[in-house]
């Protein structure tokens, strides 16, 4: 009873330790005060089947079995459990279901369960499949290493388990020849694994520099005087030089630095040490000029860097930064004006330009004014404005999104001020997902600061996922060429769509200039940055065709006025049937009206186009060339001059939106002298109408003669005979004959084709009589919207 009291604190440890980071195995079938025995037996069970069954030295067998915990709960869940018979039952399974040796080998040796998937081996289960992976594992477990610290090996170089016995022995006795004991060796292999490698496999004269230089730190300079005399304290004392290490450029330079300031590795644990490393790495200066200030200047150690405020201004001030240049920094970067915390320092000199200069200013001796500041101004205190508004941020519902992303901007350099709580609104996402977003961005070679300004001008870039910044980055470097100077002088590019808008216009005016038709290059703010109307109308001045092709083969997406599912619903069968018919009806009013009352040579054009579909049909040679001219406008009111330019400004916007309207119908017609044409294709979802009244050019095409030949007939004139009365009143006769005649037969051609408007339309709603059937099986939703339709 006392073991089993004791047992179970150390069964809710292990519980605490593994199973609540990840989602592992669970004993839903064990009670719980039968779950510490279920375990013991477990573990005892596994030892003896790898002992007894699989042939496994014992102590290796009992390594595993006690060690690899979450396995063993994998297992346990498949058997059905009772006290009294799960022993044998748990031994039963092992027998007839043999299990993955290598699962709880990994897990064993210290790597993590949910990992241990991920490094299992193809098609092998036993031990007997892979030798020399066991082998290996024996061979540093008799040299000394403990055996659940053998993952940090493999996980950092797994290649050393693909060695045999006689390599390993000889990699660590050799290790011994620089003057190491076993414990010392184990120490130094567990914090750098690659110096059990061959010499081929890591750059030459790495290894015996780092050991030379391990040699003078622990013997020469008496540093492994401190160290107690176990495997743990060496690996700790390891790790510790490990973090400088890495900081040394030239692998070899440090050594002495570190031995003559010994002391930092025996006050500092590697947590503060680790920290201060990344704080002043965070400057974006070289590594081993951060690893050089923290070894001269070890006083910088004891400074807290955390949670002390300071003013930008008055810090700048305090390590001599000129008036002149300090109202420059005020003038431009207003927006990391004001206090932040000594922890986002770093990225507040980076926000501002000044990370350089401030760090040579720390390097150069300076690095006491850094720990006078904070005596001097021990608290500073907020901006009143921005205290407010913090307090009203602190009593909303959205408090803790809304202060996450506040700490994500002081997090980039912005100080406390009104211009970082305006900017609040106009963020959207988690300070997560914001960070994840701003890496991106920073990942494609901007400047920390210009990065900064770009936030703080357009906000908006950071409202969109990471791989949608990513893919518009490519795009500019890949395809489009261009340096990112373009993206910092036009931030908002960033946020318009790269297949609907920025894609398209890009190849199209890359296509316009291969062919020759524009030879004026364009910025990205001019191509992007238009709306479809001012792109449009810039388009047509380009090639008056050109409208029409960049509908046809360059837009995406859909065209502005959609209907979807109209083929398929009775409902938008019925309401297109509906409107088709009033405005029909409208305009045969219309043209009775105009019959009645408006002169002939006035012109009426009403055009309306629905589509579902996407794109028009492609237009004809004619088509292209009538992109030129309006038909409806007379030759009259066209204003050219001599040399067949239009004279007025605003008929050039009327041609561009004349050729884009014209691009949205499917369909178009155009009829000669006065007439209608209605266009009804449920089929193909497409409703088109269009009145066109065209006058006679006849008299208009005569007197253009007569205005183009009058110097002829003037200078003619003495060589032609005078007409006598007689044959001028013949001419007045049969002219007046004429138009009589053609006024005639205009006049019924436009009845015949009133009547067969008429007919058409009635045939057209007489076949609705389908759709009308279906409304029985509408929802009163739709039955109450057609009712509304027909009032309207």
């Amino acid at each position: 009873m006392n073991l089993f009291l004791l047992q179970v604190p150390m069964f809710s440890l292990f519980l605490r330790r593994h199973f609540f980071s990840t989602k592992l195995p669970t004993l839903s079938k064990v009670p719980t005060r039968h779950r510490t025995f279920a375990l013991r037996e477990a573990q005892n069970a596994l030892t003896d089947y790898l002992h007894a069954t699989r042939c496994l030295p014992f102590t290796y067998a009992e390594h595993i079995g006690n060690k690899a915990l979450c396995s063993l709960m994998s297992l346990i869940a498949k058997v059905d459990f009772s006290a009294p018979t799960f022993s044998k039952s748990f031994q039963k399974f092992l027998r007839y279901h043999p299990i993955n040796e290598f699962e709880v080998f990994f897990e064993s040796i210290g790597i993590e369960y949910s990992m241990v998937s991920e490094l299992l081996p193809r098609d092998k289960v036993f031990f007997s499949e892979d030798v020399i992976l066991f082998d290996a594992a024996c061979t540093l477990c008799d040299f000394g290493f403990p055996w659940e610290k053998l993952g940090l090996l493999y996980m950092a170089e797994s290649s050393i388990f693909g060695m045999n016995a006689e390599q390993l022995n000889r990699r660590l006795c050799g290790f011994k020849g620089f003057g190491f004991g076993s414990v010392e060796v184990i120490g130094i292999c567990l914090a750098f694994p690659f110096v059990l490698l061959e010499e081929g496999q890591v750059r030459a004269g790495r290894i015996e520099r780092l050991l030379s230089d391990l040699k003078l730190i622990f013997l020469d300079f008496g540093l492994g005087r401190f160290v107690e005399g176990d495997v743990d304290s060496w690996h700790e004392m390891c790790r510790k030089l490990r973090v400088f290490y890495d900081l040394d450029s030239q692998k070899g330079e440090l050594g002495e630095l570190i031995g003559r300031h010994k002391s930092i590795f025996i006050e500092y644990t590697e947590e503060e040490l680790v920290n201060k490393v990344d704080y002043f790495c965070r400057f974006g200066v070289k590594k081993d000029e951060v690893a050089q200030l923290i070894l001269q200047c070890p006083e910088i150690l004891k400074l807290d860097l955390e949670k002390p405020v300071f003013n930008v201004m008055k810090l700048l001030t305090h390590f001599g930064l000129s008036n002149e240049d300090i109202e420059e920094v005020s003038r431009s970067y207003g927006h990391v004006m004001g206090t932040n915390k000594m922890a986002n320092l770093p990225n507040v000199m980076k926000a501002l330009g000044l990370q350089e200069w401030f760090f040579k200013k720390i390097k150069d001796g300076n690095h006491m004014l850094l720990a006078d500041y904070i005596a001097r101004y021990p608290k500073e205190e907020q901006d009143l404005d921005y205290q407010e508004s913090l307090r009203i941020i602190r009593s909303l519902k959205t408090r803790v999104h809304n202060i996450g992303k506040l700490n994500f901007l002081l997090g980039l350099g912005f100080g406390e001020n009104t211009l970082s709580i305006n900017l609040l609104n106009h963020l959207h996402g988690t300070s997560t997902e914001l960070h994840e977003r701003f890496d991106c961005l920073l990942r494609s070679k901007i400047e920390f600061s210009r990065l900064c300004m770009m936030v703080r001008t357009t906000p908006r870039i950071l409202n969109q996922n990471s791989e949608t910044i990513e893919q518009k980055v490519n795009f500019f470097h890949q395809e489009m060429g261009t340096t990112l100077n373009h993206v910092e002088t036009f931030p908002a590019i960033l946020y318009y769509h790269l297949e609907d808008r920025i894609i398209p216009r890009y190849r199209f005016h890359k296509w316009l200039s291969g062919k020759g038709l524009s030879c004026k290059k364009y910025s990205i703010r001019s191509m992007i940055a238009n709306n479809e109307k001012k792109f449009v109308a810039r388009v047509f001045k380009i090639h008056p065709a050109a409208p029409k092709h960049w509908f046809e083969q360059f837009r995406h997406g859909k065209l502005p006025v959609k209907i979807s599912s109209v083929s398929s619903d009775p409902f938008w069968e019925l309401f297109l049937s509906i409107l088709a018919a009033k405005i029909c009806h409208r305009v045969i009013l219309q043209r009775k009206r105009s019959l009645l009352f408006n002169p002939v040579n006035q012109h009426a054009r009403f055009i309306l186009g629905f589509s579902s579909l996407g794109h028009g049909q492609a237009f004809e040679s004619s088509d292209c060339e009538g992109l030129s001219q309006s038909p409806c406008c007379s030759p009259a009111t066209t204003g050219h001059n001599k040399l067949g330019r239009s004279s007025s400004p605003a008929q050039k916007n009327d041609l561009a939106a004349l050729a884009a309207s014209r691009i949205f119908l499917h369909n178009y017609f155009r009829i000669s002298n006065s007439g209608f044409r209605i266009e009804i294709s449920p089929s193909r979802s497409k409703w088109s109408f269009q009145h066109v009244h065209y006058i006679s050019t006849a008299s208009t095409h005569q007197s253009g003669l007569a205005s183009s030949n009058g110097g002829n007939e003037q200078s003619d004139a003495k060589q032609k005979k005078e007409a006598s009365p007689e044959e001028c009143d013949e001419a007045v006769q049969d002219l007046s004959t004429i138009k009589a005649k053609a006024k005639a037969k205009k006049l019924e051609e436009s009845d015949k084709n009133a009547e067969s408007i008429i007919k058409s339309l009635w045939a057209k709603i007489l076949g609705i009589g389908p759709a009308i059937k279906a409304i029985m099986s509408m929802s009163r939703f739709k039955i109450y919207y057609l009712l509304f339709l027909c009032v309207a």
